[in-house]
């Protein structure tokens, strides 16, 4: 069969190349062949750098999150530093309520005393951050507690001068 079909176009080459489609059929050809959307075939090595890339992306993304949302607490190092912790934070918080009253009668001193606690407590914060990353925790949380003990010394010291002036402003009306 095959021999037949080649034998008959050997015969017939001749009125095979007589016959040529007209230039009309091969500019409609070429339209169609440039309006079609050209498929870009993905090899299959190309499909799995692919899907690395996704599991890569998403795994790193997982071990992010994780290392993100591990907060350690003072309470997991050492409970007795957490105590001391507790037991500052409340009596600080006790002189700031003192030192709040010298607030209206006398801002700028009241701004005076609170610039250094501010940045007291950012440092605090600070050191709290560091503690989940520490290699010496029981140091971060020395550094945190002697933090705290210095707040509530100048509290104390910034009420003792307060008290101090309202006891000599008193006295010298009284005389």
């Amino acid at each position: 069969m095959k021999k037949q079909l080649e034998n008959y176009a050997k015969e017939n080459k001749a009125a095979f190349d007589a016959l040529e489609p007209s230039d009309l059929i091969w500019q409609k050809i070429e339209l169609q062949l440039n309006n079609q959307p050209k498929q870009v075939k993905l090899k299959k090595y190309a499909w799995l750098s692919i899907a690395a890339t996704i599991l890569i992306t998403i795994g790193l993304g997982f071990y992010v999150y994780q290392i993100q949302d591990k907060k350690v607490n003072i309470s997991d190092i050492n409970p007795d530093y957490a105590q001391k912790d507790i037991h500052y934070a409340s009596l600080i918080e006790e002189k700031r309520n003192e030192l709040n009253t010298i607030k209206s009668s006398n801002p700028e001193l009241f701004r005076k005393f609170t610039t250094d606690l501010k940045t007291l407590d950012e440092n605090y914060e600070k050191l709290k951050g560091e503690l989940s990353n520490a290699p010496n925790q029981q140091y971060i949380i020395k550094q945190i507690i002697l933090n705290r003990e210095i707040q509530l010394q100048i509290l104390t010291q910034q009420l003792n001068a307060i008290n101090q002036v309202k006891t000599h402003t008193q006295e010298n009306k009284v005389l």
